[in-house]
């Protein structure tokens, strides 16, 4: 197999609602193999989550977020292959029940944000990711979660496969964008949605 993986990544120095800083981001694309015989999409998320870990989680990082989507448990994967050693030391904080059972299942350190609300870095899936690097995430129903792990963390790290890279968002993406809402405010947010130009929210 060949073909292309992306990892997006994107330093969380300002609040997630302002415009990225163009310097502090980064898109990485190199040819893919498949020398385990895996389904060609399975893969490139491997690939992808491969290099996202071995290029970003360096060995002085002691508290890493952990996201959601179908490139993550290749991320904890490779985390693991980095060794007990290097792991012991460690803290991992999951974004949602997914991220959850693999930093247990595999044997890593659990961890809050209440108890952690710095963290080193956070490495995440996403749903689409554009030319300028906007992206589309929340798809898998962790979205608060998602969004605080990204915004505590020094360096926020978006893994993807090449079929969740397009040039405008929603081109690949046709779910719609995710949000999140408390139950106290949802009349309020349908109603501003609808405002926003969306006849029909749910």
């Amino acid at each position: 197999m060949t073909g292309q993986f992306n990892t997006f990544s994107q330093a969380s120095t300002a609040p997630l609602h302002s415009k990225p800083d163009p310097k502090l981001q980064t898109r990485q694309s190199v040819p893919a193999t498949n020398p385990e015989g895996l389904d060609p999409i399975e893969a490139s998320k491997q690939l992808a989550a491969y290099a996202a870990v071995d290029q970003h989680i360096l060995p002085h990082h002691r508290v890493i977020g952990i996201g959601s989507g179908s490139t993550v448990p290749y991320v904890v994967e490779r985390i693991v292959q980095q060794g007990h050693e290097t792991n012991e030391s460690r803290w991992f904080i999951p974004t949602g029940f997914q991220s959850k059972e693999l930093i247990v299942k595999a044997g890593l350190n659990l961890g809050d944000v209440d108890q952690f609300p710095r963290l080193d870095i956070t490495l995440d899936g996403a749903d689409e990711v554009d030319a300028d690097l906007n992206a589309i995430k929340g798809g898998g129903a962790c979205h608060l979660r998602e969004k605080v792990l990204a915004e505590a963390a020094d360096k926020f790290i978006l893994v993807a496969d090449a079929r969740k890279d397009s040039a405008l968002l929603g081109t690949n993406w046709r779910a719609g964008v995710p949000i999140e809402v408390v139950p106290f405010a949802w009349a309020k947010v349908m109603s501003n949605i609808q405002l926003m130009g969306c006849p029909h929210p749910g």
